[in-house]
């Protein structure tokens, strides 16, 4: 599966059979208990920064423009800093706070390693990036990443009315960017409103608020595909 996510085999299939992909699948690891568990998932939007930073060199552009007068070593280890910076705005773009919410669960007290940045200067450019505070770090990543991609940082999810899903029923969603709104929602819901649903078994409630988040994906979807076929029609 892992041949998939790379370019050559796209490009021998296209070489071979002359079929040319448009979609191309985009390799993420995530546990199998966590697959339909919109709290816990938004992590994949860390590992999908860490996918694009690769594909496109971001923080190892970073890591060899501004840091030339620092050797091999110690530049790899700015590498490795940026690209988890990388992620982590990457992934604010579409969820808010909310890996770093995760992350501060599992990985708080962490601090500065070779590979990773400490957990609490991560937070801290992720509250500068959503806050719009200047921090030279998310300058670099928006400068580089805009150089690398042709694409903007910023903000891409918008807001669904969650009071539906209090009242168990799936939210009615119109557009793709408040499809990420879902994983905000997930985290608002479980932190925030917990008290104003009718369910108040904290078991039943989890497994209730993913299902009717899962059902708002799924009608989407669904209408999305009606939509499309009425308009080719």
């Amino acid at each position: 599966m892992s041949l998939l996510s790379s370019d050559n085999v796209y490009d021998y299939i296209e070489s071979q059979y002359g079929v040319r992909l448009t979609y191309k699948l985009i390799q993420i690891s995530i546990p199998k208990y966590e697959v339909n568990d919109y709290l816990f998932n938004v992590i994949l939007y860390h590992e999908l920064g860490h996918f694009i930073d690769m594909k496109y060199n971001i923080s190892s552009r970073i890591a060899a423009n501004e840091y030339p007068h620092l050797n091999e070593y110690q530049r790899s280890i700015k590498e490795s800093h940026f690209a988890e910076y990388f992620s982590d705005i990457f992934a604010a773009q579409y969820i808010s706070n909310y890996a770093s919410v995760y992350l501060d669960y599992f990985a708080g007290d962490d601090p500065e390693s070779e590979s990773h940045p400490a957990t609490a200067d991560r937070s801290k450019v992720v509250d500068d990036f959503l806050n719009d505070v200047d921090n030279q770090i998310i300058e670099l990543i928006k400068n580089a990443t805009l150089l690398s991609t042709k694409v903007s940082i910023g903000i891409k999810y918008e807001a669904f009315d969650i009071e539906d899903i209090i009242s168990l029923i799936p939210a009615k969603i119109d557009k793709t960017t408040q499809l990420h709104y879902v994983f905000i929602a997930r985290w608002k819901l479980w932190l925030d409103e917990r008290d104003r649903f009718p369910v108040q078994d904290s078991i039943k409630l989890y497994k209730i608020i993913n299902n009717l988040l899962e059902k708002t994906i799924s009608n989407y979807m669904v209408e999305s595909v009606w939509k499309d076929a009425n308009v080719s029609t």
